[in-house]
């Protein structure tokens, strides 16, 4: 897998030019995609190679890095599946 286009920066980009506060994105944990993981569905797009959380935590490092050089100092991380 990898990282086509950014998932948040264009909304952050356009929250950020709108407010003085400090503004946050949200990003779905890479346990819970993986979580949402169909074989049956995903295997006709891509080859599994038993990485999809590795491949998962590297979009997500991609996309955290991304924030970051656009000012994001608040990321919160949904559903990391503390219970899992």
């Amino acid at each position: 897998m990898r990282r086509k286009h950014p998932m948040c920066a264009e909304e952050f980009t356009y929250l950020r030019a709108r407010t003085n506060h400090p503004a946050k994105t949200t990003l779905v944990s890479a346990q819970q995609a993986a979580a949402y993981y169909d074989a049956g569905k995903i295997q006709k797009r891509l080859s599994y190679d038993g990485r999809i959380s590795a491949d998962l935590v590297d979009l997500l490092r991609d996309e955290v890095a991304e924030l970051v050089r656009l000012g994001c100092t608040y990321v919160q991380v949904d559903s990391p599946q503390y219970a899992a």
